[in-house]
């Protein structure tokens, strides 16, 4: 039995994939999910498999506000504060509704299904935390009826793949709603080493083409 790819049944393959442009850690590479949707936007469209239209989009977790805000009851200074994890994303006050109703396909697209990447970051030094917010996205995501899906990302350090392949799967395991994991990085770790290419951004053009 063919798996169904249309799960909302409208007529069109929806697929979000969420990510970050911008790592917590100053001069630490984030994991942008941008080029893997145009990537995987160019696959489908020509998997001949696929009878529907496809329409890959990217979700970028990071944003940032300038705010006045008292300290300690003395006086105000304009402070920047800024959103890198999925815990953020999810309760950043501005745009809140939009942001919720697009994960449950109420804001203009009906999704199939919602990638969830994260800051590597975040993953290799807060694992619940970074849990916490996958499973705040997965439950929503699943409250609209379309499929939840865990990306593993990568970081720069390849000695720390078998952190993020526990954490990862864990977070799956123990998720709340049914939540499948893409083990893109473990993926990325086998490649050949002439494949592996070097880039300022992380994914790498070779990454993004592979987590596709």
């Amino acid at each position: 039995q063919q798996p169904v790819i249309d799960v909302n049944g409208d007529g069109t393959l929806n697929i979000l994939i969420i990510g970050t442009t911008n790592s917590i850690k100053n001069n630490s590479k984030a994991f942008s999910t941008n080029q893997i949707s145009i990537e995987l936007q160019s696959i489908l469209s020509f998997d001949t498999s696929i009878p529907i239209n496809v329409n890959v989009e990217a979700e970028d977790i990071y944003k940032t506000k300038n705010i006045s805000s008292g300290i300690a009851n003395q006086f105000t200074s304009n402070l920047d504060y800024f959103c890198h994890s999925l815990i953020q994303y999810y309760y950043w006050p501005d745009g809140h509704s939009d942001r919720m109703n697009n994960l449950t396909g109420d804001n203009g697209t009906d999704w199939d299904y919602v990638i969830i990447g994260a800051d590597p970051f975040m993953i290799s030094t807060i694992p619940g935390y970074y849990s916490l917010g996958v499973n705040k996205i997965a439950a929503k995501v699943h409250q609209g009826g379309a499929i939840p899906l865990l990306l593993m990302v990568w970081p720069e350090d390849p000695s720390l793949i078998g952190h993020f392949e526990e954490f990862t799967y864990r977070t799956a395991d123990g998720a709340e709603v049914e939540l499948k994991n893409i083990p893109a990085a473990l993926a990325w770790n086998d490649l050949p080493s002439q494949l592996k290419d070097v880039a300022s951004v992380q994914p790498t053009p070779n990454g993004s083409y592979l987590a596709a």
